[in-house]
């Protein structure tokens, strides 16, 4: 887990996205291929004075960093998510032991599109071929 609202946030999300490059690049060095699985971005430990807006933004520049690194990894085969809308999630359940979970997926419990949706299908489309 990492910390992205000590500090500049734009530099924290963009060592993040290094920091995956970096460790992909590794498992590249030992010829490994990486599937980045159970993907999900709890933004409910993020400070209680922010706005939802201010999360959601926060949580799709984090997806988009995830995504960006993946596609940035030559062994990076595949991201998914840990179930596409907040109904199911396991944040939700008494059984998450990382804190209280909010809306970690690319879709809300009404199966509306968050910013993340939009955001992972922007680098998914500025990266095809």
């Amino acid at each position: 887990a990492s910390d992205f609202t000590n500090g500049d946030t734009a530099a924290n999300i963009e060592k993040y996205k290094a920091d995956l490059i970096d460790l992909m690049g590794r498992f590249k060095k030992i010829n490994v291929d990486v599937y980045l699985t159970e993907t999900d971005v709890n933004i409910g430990t993020l400070p209680k004075e922010w706005a939802e807006l201010q999360k959601q933004e926060l949580k799709a520049k984090i997806y988009s960093a995830i995504f960006d690194a993946c596609f940035s990894s030559e062994n990076c085969k595949s991201v998914t998510t840990w179930g596409f809308t907040d109904t199911a999630t396991w944040m939700l359940t008494d059984g998450y032991p990382y804190g209280n979970g909010e809306s970690p997926l690319p879709l809300d419990d009404q199966y509306r599109p968050t910013a993340s949706n939009y955001e992972i299908k922007k680098v998914i489309y500025q990266n095809l071929n």
